[in-house]
């Protein structure tokens, strides 16, 4: 072996032991820290001029609350009902004459608030209404408003079957009034309806109990 391969060899060894120490010390040094002491906001300080108007500046306050919160309205959720209800009846024909009526409505159920309502009254003179409307509430809280419109026919013993030919027995009935629940299923309804015929104008005025269901 020759001087220069000899010499070579070592030089090549050592080379390694050396670059492998120094990849060691470097892997082993950690990161240097951060200065703590320099402060974070290098901004320069405000002039006289931006505190002075930072001092004009009013905030409004927000103003007190004075609506207190509101209760969660009731929900009706019955689509039927039957209603047993009473009253009295003025022909303004004979307006010195105050009639009286007893009967029963039944409510069909229907998606919506829109519903179909049928029923039956006696009159105190002996004769009957049969009667139809659509029915219509404003709403579905606990003190319900609504009104209705339809058709209805009066019923005459005496004249039989003829009572549905004559048109005089015919009537438009237009209606309204408030539904209130006093505790479900039960309501208080308050009806004031209209009916005219081509020989008497009639105000209704009643009041019944409805069980919904």
């Amino acid at each position: 072996m020759s001087f220069s391969r000899f010499f070579a060899r070592r030089w090549w060894i050592a080379f390694s032991i050396g670059l492998l120490v120094s990849s060691y010390a470097l892997a082993a040094t950690p990161p240097p820290s951060p200065d703590l002491t320099e402060p974070e906001d290098k901004s320069p300080p405000a002039t006289a001029e931006e505190l002075d108007r930072a001092r004009q500046v009013q905030l409004t306050p927000a103003p007190p609350m004075t609506e207190s919160v509101r209760e969660a309205d009731y929900f009706y959720r019955y689509r039927q009902s039957l209603l047993v209800r009473g009253g009295a009846l003025v022909d303004f024909n004979q307006t010195s004459t105050l009639g009286s009526n007893i009967g029963f409505q039944y409510r069909f159920p229907f998606e919506n608030s829109q519903r179909i309502e049928v029923g039956a009254d006696l009159l105190n003179e002996g004769a009957g209404v049969l009667h139809a409307a659509r029915f219509h509430f404003a709403d579905d809280s606990r003190r319900r408003w609504f009104y209705k419109y339809g058709a209805g026919i009066r019923v005459v013993p005496s004249q039989q079957l003829v009572t549905f030919l004559k048109l005089a027995n015919w009537q438009v009935r237009l209606g309204g009034g408030m539904e209130w629940t006093l505790a479900d299923p039960f309501s208080v309804r308050l009806d004031l309806e209209g009916a005219i015929s081509t020989e008497k104008l009639t105000a209704i005025s009643t009041i019944g109990f409805a069980y919904g269901w």
